[in-house]
């Protein structure tokens, strides 16, 4: 993974797929996206700049602090409005850890049932009947 730290030692990161200051991850995505974790030392800020057009929220995993002055604990999660593109992030005194998830809109229809998500009906019952056979998840046997 691609391992971030800041001059100060406040704020740690490892980054799965696109960027985070500079550090990529190593997973490739079909549409660009930003995924990492940070964890913030006890009573410590970051600002962090996402695109302004994608969409950017995140799981707070462990610890209390705030997001743009709004207090935010385990448990919760931040989905920001798409109006700008920087964010101010602290901890509280225990610290802080989250999961940040930002990409590209993908603008396609939405059709779930159970743990499937696809675009269609179509797509939907193809996933179920490929699990049901037990080629859900396998590339040798689409291929």
């Amino acid at each position: 993974m691609g391992r971030y730290q800041s001059l100060d030692e406040t704020i740690d990161a490892i980054v799965y797929t696109g960027a985070f200051r500079h550090i990529t991850g190593p997973a490739k995505s079909h549409t660009p996206m930003n995924i990492y974790k940070l964890k913030l030392q006890p009573n410590s800020w970051i600002s962090i700049s996402e695109n302004m057009t994608w969409n950017t929220g995140f799981l707070v995993l462990n610890g209390t602090g705030s997001a743009n002055g709004e207090s935010i604990e385990s448990g919760d999660f931040v989905l920001f409005n798409n109006d700008g593109e920087r964010f101010e992030v602290e901890s509280g005194d225990e610290g802080l850890e989250i999961f940040v998830l930002a990409g590209e809109p993908l603008n396609e229809p939405v059709v779930k049932q159970g743990p499937y998500v696809m675009t269609n009906k179509t797509e939907l019952l193809l996933a179920y009947g490929e699990y049901i056979n037990g080629k859900f998840g396998r590339e040798e046997d689409i291929m």
